[in-house]
């Protein structure tokens, strides 16, 4: 049997793309999080799932925000995580990786949107009501966890003038 060893960066595309065209649009405006506070939570979250499964993983999280639609109208912004595990599992560890990612994100408030084994591969995506989407998609040869934080209201050209000023 072959196996395609690219599906780790597919399925981190497919879940951001995902995440870009369902998960943008929401956001409680009575939260005073900022953007910057709502990336934190969302790499600590990350990290928590990572101590959670185990395993080598390779953080490939993008500093650069995006925008999005806050519930209720008004401008947002949110932040990407993207980490990828690819060393050898089983896929009882990739089944494992699915049943411990959904507790703690239920735990964390989120709720499925999808949990389904396609092509022995467990895919799982979850959100929250603040606009964060989160994918994971796991198999015997990769585990991907790719997804965004919670959508704050804030101005993208005011944070991204704050990063440009921050690189000189």
């Amino acid at each position: 049997m072959t196996r395609n060893r690219r599906w780790p960066g597919a399925v981190a595309t497919a879940g951001l793309l995902a995440m870009l065209l369902t998960g943008c649009a929401t956001a409680d405006q009575g939260d005073s999080t900022t953007p910057y506070e709502a990336q934190d939570t969302l790499v600590v979250l990350f990290d928590r799932i990572q101590t959670e499964v185990g395993g080598d993983w390779e953080n490939q999280d993008d500093p650069s925000p995006m925008s999005c639609d806050v519930r209720g109208g008004g401008d947002g912004v949110q932040f990407t995580a993207t980490r990828i595990s690819a060393y050898p599992r089983t896929m009882e560890d990739a089944k494992a990786a699915n049943a411990a990612v959904t507790a703690l994100l239920t735990d964390e408030g989120y709720e499925i949107r999808e949990s389904v084994l396609v092509n022995d591969i467990y895919e799982l995506t979850m959100t929250n009501n603040k606009g964060s989407n989160i994918h994971l998609g796991a198999n015997d040869v990769a585990i991907g966890l790719d997804g965004g934080s919670d959508c704050r209201p804030g101005d993208i050209n005011e944070i991204f003038d704050e990063l440009r000023s921050q690189e000189k």
